[in-house]
């Protein structure tokens, strides 16, 4: 997959891809290429810890009495598994309630609803 937009719609103004890969870059990405410039973004700006991939969310509500999320994940089931919530491997999957102040939705245009 490429990037399906000029790299100048999708770059961070305070690291830009020639920052990233150290030389002038095209204006379009193969998919590693993007994986590595927000690895890159991330590391040099220390939010890995504020990031969990390959993480389902399978449910998210509002708290009005503590002004915060409640947020039920488990890990992503692999490609050889099914990804129905209903089946015997999500059941022994952990699944983890986290509460936060803020949720960014990042799911990315060709993610499974």
């Amino acid at each position: 997959m490429w990037l399906n937009a000029a790299y100048v719609h999708n770059e961070f103004m305070s690291y830009s891809y020639a920052d990233h890969f150290q030389f002038q870059t095209t204006a379009f990405f193969p998919r590693s290429a993007v994986h590595s410039y927000l690895q890159g973004y991330t590391e040099i700006n220390q939010l890995d810890h504020y990031i969990t991939g390959s993480t389902d969310v399978i449910d998210l509500s509002y708290n009005d009495s503590t002004k915060k999320f409640s947020v039920t994940t488990t890990p992503t089931l692999d490609a050889s598994t099914t990804t129905s919530y209903k089946t015997p491997q999500f059941v022994q999957t952990a699944i983890t309630v986290e509460e936060f102040d803020y949720v960014a939705i990042a799911t990315g245009s060709f993610n499974v609803p």
